[in-house]
């Protein structure tokens, strides 16, 4: 008998360079950064913003950038301008939080705009010109590339592409708003604590209708995005390696109930724990490469 596991949870869709990168300067750090909410965004939104930026400006601030433009914010006619910085544009990574970001302002101005200040502290190095171009994408409710989203709601089920063009070893993390970690790959019943990828293959994950060459139809993991919330933000972590890794240690993710029917979670990895981890591996493995994406669940 076919059997399948189906697993709530909510998920991210990228398409990105991926640098293998060659430790010069590292460092831990800790800074604090300011942002101006905008009227057309939610207070979780804003917050999230304001992490993104404040990690991009300390990479900036200590390893320069890859363009000339600097600004991140600019206001202008009480609205919010996002000349922004990504992670691509930054001489430097993050490697991890040493600590969980802290908001530690939250004032509105005389002007009327509210402020939001928040503190990271994590750890960082720089980091040379791109060498490997890896590909990775979340699809929407189907298999077809042209429903590539990162945007969902309550029953939106995804599948996930990978491509490299080096062979090499995958892991999948989608960490939610509590900072606990769910591991969705490897798989949640294989012993692999990592999964090989050969070189300049298309791989399609989370769909036991088209299975990747050398998998078991029986372990094959169906994930549907769920939320008991009205909006709720989670961070996916796509991490590669041409070396084998180890994943961390995780722990049984438990029950979650969805209509009448009752799913099994991925196993977890607390966010101390995970973060931890993150920072580790990359310091013993110079070519290991972290794919963090932002995504919306609706209910």
């Amino acid at each position: 008998m076919k059997m399948v596991v189906k697993i709530l949870l909510g998920v991210i869709c990228t398409i990105g360079m991926v640098f293998n990168v060659h430790a010069q300067r590292q460092k831990n750090v800790s800074d604090e950064y300011t942002y101006v909410m905008s009227d057309n965004e939610s207070l979780k939104e804003a917050r999230l913003k304001a992490i993104q930026r404040a990690k991009v400006k300390i990479l900036a601030d200590n390893f320069g950038t890859l363009i000339e433009q600097t600004n991140i914010t600019v206001m202008k006619g009480g609205k919010s301008e996002f000349r922004s910085l990504g992670m691509s544009d930054v001489r430097g990574e993050w490697l991890g939080d040493t600590k969980a970001p802290e908001f530690i302002r939250d004032v509105i101005g005389e002007d009327g705009l509210r402020y939001i200040t928040v503190k990271v502290c994590g750890t960082i190095r720089e980091i040379n010109a791109a060498e490997i171009d890896i590909k990775a994408c979340l699809l929407k409710n189907g298999m077809d590339k042209r429903l590539e989203d990162n945007e969902f709601k309550t029953g939106d089920q995804y599948y996930l592409t990978f491509h490299s063009p080096v062979n090499g070893y995958l892991a999948v993390y989608l960490m939610g708003e509590d900072g606990v970690s769910s591991r969705i790959l490897p798989y949640n019943r294989v012993p692999e604590m990592s999964y090989y990828v050969e070189a300049n293959k298309d791989y399609m994950f989370f769909a036991p209708k088209k299975i990747n060459e050398g998998d078991d139809i029986n372990f094959v993991d169906e994930y549907i995005m769920y939320t008991d919330k009205e909006i709720e933000y989670n961070r996916m972590y796509i991490i590669f390696s041409p070396n084998e890794f180890a994943h961390p240690i995780d722990r049984e993710g438990g029950k979650v109930n969805y209509g009448k029917t009752t799913y099994s979670k991925p196993r977890e990895v607390n966010f101390d724990s995970m973060q931890n981890w993150l920072i580790k591996s990359r310091n013993r493995d110079k070519h290991m490469q972290v794919i963090r994406k932002e995504i919306t669940i609706r209910k």
